[in-house]
């Protein structure tokens, strides 16, 4: 399925109501949804279930991601840079040449993810972040945080 831009603004701005615990604001299931390409720089989905969903070349600085679930998703070619995956679930996610410099990966579950040429300069972690076995953080130049 694909959304309609009025759609997704629609379903983002009542997420934001439900982040808020204001009235009519909904929780954001945007599960095996494809979104191909978006523009969802600075939104905010905290907690959003985002499990096997196409994000490919997506645009998504400085998006807030936070314990969200992102299990299974293709972000292929995605611009992430600065965004908010603090305790974030991205097992068996796709990865593979995603800008995530600056990225915030605290407590974040990248298990069994696919980062090949991704960049992760700067991304932050800390020791409940789960890598997958291939990559060594701190040799692609991602900083330890000892929180």
């Amino acid at each position: 399925m694909h959304l309609t831009h009025k759609d997704l603004q629609n379903l983002l701005d009542q997420h934001a109501k439900y982040l808020a615990g204001e009235e009519g604001g909904i929780f954001a299931d945007l599960s095996g949804e494809d979104l191909y390409g978006a523009n969802l720089s600075r939104m905010n989905l905290t907690g959003a279930n985002l499990t096997k969903i196409n994000l490919r070349r997506a645009l998504m600085w400085e998006v807030n991601l936070e314990n969200a679930n992102l299990e299974g998703a293709n972000l292929k070619h995605a611009v992430m840079e600065s965004a908010k995956l603090a305790n974030t679930n991205l097992k068996r996610t796709n990865l593979i040449g995603v800008n995530l410099q600056y990225a915030d990966f605290r407590g974040a579950n990248l298990e069994g993810a696919d980062l090949f040429g991704a960049c992760i300069i700067g991304a932050v972690y800390n020791n409940k972040t789960i890598w997958p076995v291939t990559l060594e953080p701190n040799l692609n130049d991602a900083v330890f945080i000892n929180d």
